[in-house]
């Protein structure tokens, strides 16, 4: 047998994903277990698949969207960023539910699990701080409607954190 260039096996086993999955028999998941175990058999390292599994699930699911010149002319309507960061999800939620308000004037919406949501504070001294800035500040979320964070444990000791604004 040939030996598979490193370049192409990427494109080798996501073709081979994508046949297996169109196929009757074939499988609609597979176990996180069950990719690390083929991870390494193709000699991935193990750390770059937990951070790619934790990327995937920090992903939210993209919703429609309207279009035609008009809005297609004023950009888009959501905004997504997505970082490996070290700290474990609880700590990093901790810090960032602390910077919203007090750096953003955002005030928190919900919170579920690894996810929390924060909005515009809808009071007239929100408005005024969003208006005019913190401190000389302009706000750089100030055009938000909506701004939720997602984040995903890679390990002990880094999450992958998703953050998601709603213009």
């Amino acid at each position: 047998m040939a030996d598979i260039p490193r370049t192409a096996l990427e494109r080798v086993l996501a073709r081979a994903s994508e046949l297996q999955t169109t196929t009757p028999e074939g499988a609609e998941s597979v176990s996180e277990e069950r990719l690390l175990e083929i991870a390494k058999e193709v000699g991935l390292d193990l750390a770059h698949v937990r951070q790619a599994i934790a990327e995937e699930r920090a992903r939210l699911p993209m919703s429609e969207t309207e279009s035609g010149p008009m809005l297609d002319s004023l950009g888009p309507a959501a905004l997504g960023a997505q970082r490996t960061v070290p700290g474990t999800p609880d700590d990093i939620l901790r810090r960032l539910d602390a910077w919203m308000p007090r750096m953003e004037s955002l005030s928190t919406r919900r919170r579920i699990g690894d996810r929390q949501s924060w909005e515009p504070r809808h009071d007239p001294f929100g408005n005024f701080l969003r208006s005019f800035g913190v401190g000389g500040r302009r706000l750089d979320l100030v055009r938000v409607d909506q701004m939720t964070a997602s984040v995903t444990a890679v390990d002990n000791t880094r999450s992958v954190v998703r953050l998601d604004a709603d213009i």
